[in-house]
């Protein structure tokens, strides 16, 4: 070894780098101008260079992107919140500095796999005292992990730039790649962004040799691509003008505003012609809700008294419609996604109530139960009662009125496993649409409660003609109110996913906020489950101590398998139960001594945790998968 290895291996631990491999981090680091790189990095570079010369330039024009892209998503787009995947070595005008010298309030978590590039990250980062900066370990290929480490400082609820600048090079199909992308992009609301730059496979020749020389040297190779590689990741999204193009041909004029030329230096010193590099950049926008707006901010501070936000800040919290109004999303806390109070047959109640009781002694029986759920860490639960099943709106809103500690959704839908009720047969088709509209933006009977969730049936007899006409009219309803969100009671032996996912395709539903009931019913088919959450469903695993359908370590163990498949981010819990229900005799239901709301807080966490589901997910499932489905 030479004089200069030798003292460059003693600079760091052995046992955590090899400082005789290139590193792409590092080798960037070296080509930022930087000193945290070693001989092999900057041998490599060079020889590198040798054969592509424009690859000095990147760093430059790399930066230069990344200060016009943040300045329109801070200023223009109104973003305050970047994840941004794959740091690497923090470069000069990091993701932090830039946003928040525009808005001091700007939150950014960096996520960095490497632990000797996290705790470099991590020692230098700073961030504005009203602003939060943090840098967690996740790696591109596990979404969920990285999704659960951005919730202490992300609020998932509104608007987020996923930032993948130069990481999706280091994934090598481009089919992986825009999977990933797609999930990111599936675990933030409407209205966020990706912002992309990648090494180019068609702007110089001589890259396609310069790269094989690197993956000669390296353990992770990268991957060029072209135009229509880069345009293929980010399907599905709306492309900022002027779409995908060579960096340093986005938005210059941007440049001007920041008082630096195209390359991110200060304009006066620079006088040479900006000279094209090899790689591709792109911002795009996920689809905002029917009805959604986002406003862009100015490029200036608001004058004083104008706008008591700091420029660029969302108005308000995304929020979430309850049975005592409204709440921010953020505060939903752990949610169970599939619940009821009560499930009855009203005209068998009103005519023969023996059964039923006293009215005040059924509430305050009600009122016992769910006062126990804050004590076992649930905040919300979302009763799904329709139409079929015995709503009573004005009843739930006087139980919630005495459980103020617990968020209760309501729902509308009507319940049908064949027919429709009827009261629809002779009415407009767009009947029954009217009404769930009504429901979710008006309220209720009369009580100002709005539905914030909607509900509907596909059992043994699938797709029947009454079946599919409430099915559209909740989907219509979905669209009509700018992405209410859906939940669907199926039969999961019956596999009716993909012709309930034609339908709603066909009528334009984000699929990214409908949950699939009952999939946890499915414990001997996780490939059919794994299938329906690549669409952009949530499966639900809502019925936890009805052990007539499967068992309680059958359900466990089908939650444990699809956590370890990666789809944490694509499951909601909960039991399916209530307080009474009268379809069935009395005493018909005791031998489910484990139907009850706390039996996932007491019984089914633990058994998950001794399996290996980590606490991520665990937090995925019953905080940050239920807030992205009620919120958008």
């Amino acid at each position: 070894m030479s004089d200069e290895g030798d003292r460059e291996a003693r600079r760091v631990r052995p046992s955590l780098i090899d400082v005789t491999v290139p590193n792409a981090a590092r080798a960037a680091d070296f080509l930022y101008g930087g000193r945290d790189n070693f001989a092999a990095d900057r041998k490599a570079v060079s020889a590198v260079a040798a054969s592509a010369p424009a690859v000095e330039r990147i760093p430059a024009e790399a930066r230069a992107f990344r200060h016009r892209v943040i300045r329109y998503l801070v200023a223009e787009a109104g973003v305050t919140q970047f994840l941004d995947i794959g740091t690497g070595l923090v470069p000069p005008g990091a993701t932090h500095e830039l946003a928040q010298s525009i808005d001091q309030e700007s939150r950014i978590v960096y996520t960095e796999s490497d632990p000797m590039v996290r705790s470099h990250a991590r020692a230098l980062i700073r961030s504005a005292k009203s602003g939060s900066v943090s840098c967690v370990d996740g790696d591109i290929a596990d979404v969920d992990a990285i999704v659960a480490g951005a919730l202490p400082t992300l609020d998932l609820t509104r608007p987020v730039a996923v930032l993948l600048l130069s990481t999706l090079a280091h994934v090598p199909t481009t089919i992986a790649a825009a999977r990933a992308v797609s999930a990111l992009m599936a675990a933030v609301p409407s209205g966020s962004y990706a912002v992309i730059y990648h090494l180019a496979s068609d702007l110089d020749p001589a890259m396609p040799a310069a790269a094989r020389h690197w993956n000669k040297t390296t353990p992770k190779p990268i991957t060029l691509r072209s135009s229509a590689d880069v345009t293929t990741l980010v399907s599905g999204l709306d492309l900022v003008p002027p779409g995908v193009v060579p960096v340093t041909e986005w938005r210059p004029d941007l440049a001007a505003v920041a008082g630096q030329d195209a390359s991110g230096a200060p304009a006066a010193g620079r006088t040479s012609t900006v000279q094209l590099v090899p790689v591709h950049g792109v911002v795009a926008r996920k689809p905002l809700r029917t009805g959604q707006t986002l406003g862009p901010a100015p490029l200036t501070p608001p004058r004083a008294g104008e706008n008591d936000s700091p420029v660029g800040r969302s108005p308000s919290m995304a929020q979430v419609q309850t049975a005592r109004g409204p709440v921010e999303a953020a505060s939903l806390g752990q949610v169970l996604m599939h619940e009821h109070v009560f499930v009855l047959t009203a005209e068998v109640q009103q005519n023969y109530p023996e059964e039923w009781g006293d009215e005040d002694e059924r509430v305050a029986d009600a009122v016992r139960r769910l006062r126990e759920l804050p004590a076992n860490g649930i905040s919300t639960i979302v009763d799904v009662t329709a139409i079929g099943q015995g709503r009573d709106i004005p009843r739930i809103k006087r139980i919630a009125d005495q459980v103020p500690e617990l968020n209760i959704v309501v729902a509308t839908g009507v319940y049908t496993f064949d027919a429709l009720p009827l009261f629809f047969w002779r009415r407009p088709r767009e009947a029954m649409t009217e009404f769930f509209v009504r429901d979710i933006t008006e309220g209720v009977t009369g009580t100002g409660v709005k539905a914030g969730m909607l509900k509907c049936a596909v059992d043994t007899k699938g797709l029947t003609e009454g079946v599919e006409h409430v099915l559209r009219s909740v989907a219509r309803a979905h669209v009509a109110t700018g992405g209410t969100p859906i939940t669907v009671h199926t039969h999961a032996a019956g596999q009716h996913g993909r012709a309930i996912v034609e339908v709603l395709k066909e009528e334009g539903v984000d699929l990214n906020r409908v949950v699939l009931g009952h999939s946890g019913d499915a414990v001997r088919d996780p490939d059919y489950l794994e299938a329906m959450a690549d669409t952009g469903l949530t499966l639900g695993m809502d019925r936890f101590g009805i052990d007539h359908f499967a068992t309680f370590h059958e359900r466990s163990d089908l939650v444990v398998e699809m956590c370890r498949r990666g789809y944490a981010g694509r499951m909601v819990l909960a039991h399916d139960t209530c307080c009474y229900i009268d379809w069935f005799g009395p005493g018909t239901l005791d031998d489910l001594k484990n139907w009850h709301y706390l039996h996932v807080s007491q019984d089914v966490l633990p058994y998950l945790r001794e399996h290996g589901v980590r606490e991520s997910d665990v937090d995925l499932m019953l905080t940050a998968n239920p807030a992205r489905i009620l919120a958008g």
